[in-house]
């Protein structure tokens, strides 16, 4: 059985219910962009055989590398994705896209995806192929806050927070809710950095309050959650999948780096950590999880995120995520770097450059700095991403020599160990200065 793979990394987009208020936010088109190209990371998940589909042309360099290192996949140079639309949807409209694919699909392939969207059960229809079969408002119900909202109540998790439906409870809400912290107020489908918003004082929340009655007063519904902003420790996130008559697998416990709601980076957890987690009944809990989905008509990968108090506290469910995520793809680095006794720490650096410079020039310099990672070598860095580097530069009509352009470079940092992850990072750095690129996180 082989896969034909694509992926979109902003399914809360396209799972959002329309005619609901919004939170304030500010409209970041370079971000966007980047996003789109995000799909060079399901590359972890191929195997010999199977097809990766890519928005933009996956970069040569890039994919003999992490051929020669042995990640056996293939790529269509002939595959142009165009268009607004999600990329099942462009698929199903493209003549040509259709035609290419068939030619690497048989009557076992499967279509497999990074999450289930619109038109992903429509594009394997249309090529012939199998894919997984679920109700695409299952998917939208399962993978909104609502409902993570209402399963920690229903599980009797340890969780503060509260439905807000009316621009009016706001204020009364935040009274009660706010510690001394502040509170963060979500959207449904909010996402890192887009949809969730920290309020620590009545003068911002006034300013939201305005916000969202204007909205409802051009006949929009509110759905929002309010939350307790909490002192953690530490967050960490769980993978597992359900299969299809509902067995719960664990497969990895990630801890995680975030920054105020940005995502950072993930390791895995180590042993005595997830004995302790299974002590605390929170694998329990997520078999609980695993449960409630199922019964709710989800099957497939899920990623619980879920953090640790400063008091030692832990709360289980943070938000419920019925797809992959950077946990799955971390966990499937580690499994390719288990033969080399080395763990993958999955992060990324946010760049911005100018110039004409390319993926190729980058990767030579870090190779003869003996910065890439090679089976000879006891450790390094495995590049997962080149578009997501250059994509606002390549896309540009008034390209200027002198414009900053921004981009984020994903990599897997492959150690024996954590702590000689920093010295990695601190030489990534130092070279990027060398080369005029400037790091942002």
């Amino acid at each position: 059985m082989n896969h034909v793979v694509a992926a979109e990394f902003n399914s809360e987009k396209y799972w959002e219910i329309e005619g609901y208020t919004k939170l304030p936010s500010i409209n970041d088109s370079t971000s966007n962009n980047i996003i789109l190209c995000m799909d060079e990371l399901m590359f972890p998940f191929l195997d010999n055989g199977d097809l990766l589909i890519t928005r933009f042309k996956f970069n040569n360099h890039l994919k003999d590398y992490l051929n020669s290192i042995g990640f056996q996949f293939s790529c269509s140079d002939n595959i142009h994705i165009e268009g607004d639309k999600n990329i099942f949807q462009e698929i199903c409209t493209n003549k040509e896209a259709l035609n290419e694919i068939s030619e690497y699909i048989d009557k076992d392939t499967v279509l497999s995806s990074y999450s289930i969207i619109p038109s992903y059960d429509k594009a394997a229809e249309l090529l012939n192929i199998k894919c997984k079969d679920i109700n695409c408002d299952i998917i939208k119900k399962i993978n909104s806050k609502v409902y993570s909202y209402e399963l920690n109540k229903k599980l009797k998790a340890n969780y503060e927070g509260v439905i807000i439906t009316n621009s009016n409870e706001i204020l009364e809400q935040f009274k009660i809710i706010n510690k001394g912290n502040g509170v963060v107020i979500k959207e449904p489908y909010g996402v890192s950095g887009k949809g969730n918003l920290f309020v620590n004082s009545e003068v911002i929340l006034n300013r939201v309050i305005k916000f969202i009655e204007v909205q409802e007063k051009k006949g929009l519904k509110t759905s929002l959650i309010m939350e307790p902003f909490l002192e953690k420790e530490e967050d960490f996130s769980c993978q597992f999948t359900i299969d299809e008559n509902g067995n719960f697998s664990l497969v990895s416990v990630q801890k995680m780096l975030n920054f105020k709601f940005n995502y950072g980076g993930s390791y895995r957890a180590d042993e005595k950590f997830i004995n302790w987690l299974k002590d605390q009944g929170y694998i329990d809990m997520m078999k609980d999880v695993g449960k409630a989905l199922y019964n709710d008509g989800y099957f497939g990968d899920v990623c619980v995120d879920s953090m640790i108090l400063k008091n030692g506290d832990i709360v289980p469910i943070i938000e419920i995520n019925g797809r992959k995520s950077m946990g799955f793809i971390n966990n499937a680095m580690d499994e390719y770097l288990e033969q080399f006794g080395l763990k993958s720490h999955l992060c990324f650096f946010k760049i911005g450059y100018k110039g004409k410079i390319n993926f190729s020039e980058i990767f030579k310099y870090l190779d003869e700095e003996g910065l890439i990672f090679y089976p000879y070598r006891e450790s390094g860095i495995i590049p997962m991403s080149a578009n997501t580097m250059f994509i606002n530069r390549d896309i540009d009509k008034e390209y200027n020599d002198e414009k900053l352009y921004k981009g984020r470079f994903y990599l897997s940092i492959a150690t024996k160990s954590i702590s000689e992850v920093a010295n990695i990072e601190n030489e990534l750095r130092s070279i990027f200065r060398r080369l005029s690129i400037n790091v942002y996180n």
